[in-house]
């Protein structure tokens, strides 16, 4: 706050007179003079010797006559020779004793006087540069000189810090935090301080020592992304102690050494329900901590969700559309949580192992209540799901046909969805074995039969329909693509990444989920006004798996494989964790399935697979997304001047911009614009904000830089609609002067 005072009475002088001369004794004052930038002046100088008296007289003189002049000198007034005519006609502020200077403007301005050293009393006007009234208001309260952001800077680069902070701002902040540390930090280089300041503010977190200074530093600490990497490097310096009741330790603590403590005692405990209850809210509290994401160890809500289930629930289910109802509404949850729990720990056998004996204890009490009910009840819907929607849904539409996308994957994708959007979410019972080649060709068709590639079901599928449909990779759709009536999109293919990686495809479903949000929204943008999501099936994960976890099972005339097998002949005498179906595929008549996780023994690798009739593998989603309301500006924008942008000569490309006539309402009057360039798919440059008004035609010009070829769009600034698009086009050759033409 002196910075502003000084600078207000700076500009009071300059306006009753043409010359200010600032006085400076005791050379005290230069974190002040880094304020006069600011001040209405049209020269300032800075005055030490006799000589430089006499040229800024001159210069004075000669080149700012008539001008408001500042002159800075650190000779007293009675010394001055050829500048003190300018103090005594003039204007001058003299600071013969900077402390009683700052005791003065705080008498002034906040009525109360300082009673401290003179090097404090400095030190306060140090820290009060850049601050607001509320600093003096606290000091004025016996509050403390130094704010949390103060700390957190010193801790960034302590020495720095006290370099820029001259010799009374170092005594006066050693003095206060001593106040805060076991032992004083008088004579200790300023990383030692910033050290022993860091524990200190760990310690009275640890132990809950109610100071509420250090308490507020931390809570700013662990709040601020810029201040993130400074804690992690004195995380890293601190020594937990060794009394440490890890359980009563505050939920937003910054060690990842006590989260460990914490899980490896939750999974010693996975037996013991009572336990484990009293530990739930402490590990829900835990969960909703931002610092856990920062830390690593984000877990929490997955461990929370896996022992919140209690499998009690299942005794109210007496069929298995309450079965699919109870895996839409809750065990969706738990599966969603161990994939993330198997991402996150596959490589630590300790800690992987137990939760997944717990996860597969309670997935088996559901399963039984699934196979209760599927053989006679189970019904599939995948059978021409893409002849239905295509029927019922007006154009555009775009179909996003996933390959795994598990329900509980779309329920992630569903969740990073913006809430402008209208989101019908259903589940669907999906044929079986739940393989791509026999789920894909029931998604494109209601015949019998496999179609094996591509081609086949999509010409199948433009057979039985007649209607104009496109195909596309999802991957390569962006903002340049052109909307179609039906288009569907093929999203990455993870059974090949599955096959390749195993149970390390994990990693890629957080790419694979964030990439088809984007594209979702893309869709939008591009004018299509539904996108559904399906998917030919889900997956289970065998996790770490033993020899003994196989299933033996002979099959003399058929197949095996890893989720199923099949059979030319019935096989009598089934084991209990084995069920059997009459069901006609290829050359085959009956297939069978594990009535659990644990695979059929087979030759090549485990883990990450489907095929299988577990509702895991079989339920699927069916998202229907719209936005929740239409563009209400219908202002048409084009592009006006195709023809010129396909051949453009010389840097510059001008585009000419036509809006149409009001379609008569208010919101159509004028259009907030934006110009996107594409080259390859990729958004390499865009313009401002345009705005453009009903009949009205502007013109924008913009440098080739990037590239000779590209493809610029017009989008709706707000809503991100696209309104136009062309080619862009520079023509080399004629820029040459036909230096470059052919005779």
């Amino acid at each position: 706050m002196l910075d502003k005072w000084f600078i207000e009475e700076v500009n009071n002088k300059l306006k009753q007179a043409n010359r200010l001369v600032i006085i400076d004794e005791q050379q005290k004052a230069d974190f002040l003079f880094d304020c006069l930038k600011k001040v209405k002046t049209d020269k300032i100088f800075t005055v030490s010797t006799e000589i430089e008296e006499l040229k800024t007289k001159y210069d004075i003189e000669k080149k700012y006559l008539n001008q408001k002049v500042l002159v800075i000198t650190y000779t007293p007034l009675e010394r001055l020779k050829f500048l003190r005519e300018y103090a005594e006609t003039g204007e001058c502020l003299q600071i013969k004793y900077l402390h009683r200077y700052i005791q003065s403007k705080v008498q002034e301005k906040m009525n109360f006087d300082i009673n401290l050293s003179a090097e404090e009393i400095i030190a306060l006007g140090k820290l009060s540069i850049g601050k607001g009234k509320e600093y003096w208001k606290r000091i004025k309260t016996k509050g403390g000189a130094f704010t949390e952001e103060d700390i957190l800077n010193f801790l960034t680069e302590p020495k720095k810090y006290f370099t820029s902070s001259g010799i009374e701002v170092q005594k006066f902040f050693i003095e206060f935090m001593s106040d805060f540390t076991e032992y004083s930090l008088e004579n200790k280089p300023p990383e030692t301080i910033a050290k022993e300041i860091a524990f200190a503010i760990f310690e009275n977190l640890l132990y809950k020592k109610k100071s509420n200074f250090l308490d507020q530093i931390y809570k700013q600490w662990v709040d601020s992304k810029k201040y993130e990497s400074v804690l992690q490097l004195y995380v890293k310096q601190y020594v937990l102690p060794s009394d440490l009741d890890i359980w009563a330790v505050p939920l937003n603590h910054p060690f990842k050494d006590i989260d460990r403590k914490w899980l490896k005692e939750v999974i010693q405990h996975l037996n013991d329900r009572k336990w484990l209850e009293e530990k739930l809210p402490f590990i829900e509290g835990r969960a909703t901590k931002p610092i856990t994401a920062m830390l690593g160890v984000d877990y929490w809500q997955d461990i929370f969700t896996l022992f919140d289930y209690t499998p009690e629930k299942l005794t109210q289910i007496c069929n298995l559309n309450e079965s699919i109802e109870h895996y839409k509404n809750m065990f969706y949850k738990i599966d969603q949580s161990i994939r993330h729990l198997y991402t996150q720990f596959l490589s630590e056998k300790k800690i992987l192992q137990p939760l997944q004996e717990y996860y597969r204890k309670i997935l088996q009490l559901f399963l039984d209540k699934w196979f209760t009910y599927f053989p006679e009840q189970y019904q599939e819907e995948q059978s021409g799901l893409l002849k239905k929607i295509i029927k019922e849904n007006k154009p555009p539409v775009a179909i996003i046909l996933g390959d795994a996308i598990s329900y509980e994957v779309a329920q992630e994708i569903v969740k990073g969805i913006t809430k402008e959007y209208k989101i019908k979410d259903n589940i669907l019972c999906g044929n079986y074995p739940s393989i791509t080649e026999n789920n894909m060709s029931r998604i494109f068709t209601t015949s019998d039969g496999i179609l094996k590639t591509r081609g086949e079901r999509e010409q199948i599928l433009l057979k039985e329909l007649k209607q104009d449909i496109k195909f596309n990779n999802l991957d390569e759709l962006s903002i340049s693509s052109v909307q179609e009536n039906y288009t569907v999109f093929y999203a990455a293919d993870v059974d090949s990444i599955s096959e390749k990686e195993g149970q390390n495809a994990l990693k890629y479903y957080n790419k694979i989920i964030k990439n088809i949000q984007e594209k979702i929204e893309c869709l939008f943008k591009c004018g299509y006004k539904k996108v559904f999501l399906i998917s030919d099936h889900g997956f289970v994960l065998t996790g770490l798996l033993e020899e003994a976890d196989k299933i033996e099972f002979e099959v003399p005339q058929g197949e095996k494989f890893e989720r199923y097998c099949f059979s030319k002949k019935k096989i009598d005498n089934l084991p209990v964790h084995i069920v059997g179906f009459k069901k006609p595929y290829k050359e085959f008549e009956y297939i069978y399935f594990s009535t659990t996780l644990n695979p059929f023994k087979t030759p090549g690798p485990y883990g990450f697979s489907h095929g299988g009739i577990t509702p895991q593998e079989l339920l699927i989603p069916y998202l229907q997304i719209e936005k929740l309301s239409e563009d209400v500006n219908k202002l048409q924008i084009e592009i006006v001047n195709k023809d010129e942008l396909s051949s453009v000569v010389g840097d510059i490309y001008p585009v000419r911009l036509k809006a149409g006539i009001n379609p008569g309402d208010i919101f159509s009057s004028e259009r907030k614009i934006i110009i996107v360039m594409v080259k390859d798919k990729h958004e390499f440059s865009q313009s401002d904000i345009i705005t453009i008004r009903e009949e009205e035609e502007i013109i924008r010009e913009f440098n080739f830089y990037a590239h000779d070829e590209f493809e610029i769009i017009v989008l709706d600034a707000q809503s991100k609609t696209r309104l136009d698009s062309c080619r862009v086009k520079r023509n080399i050759t004629r820029d040459l002067g036909g230096l470059g033409e052919k005779e």
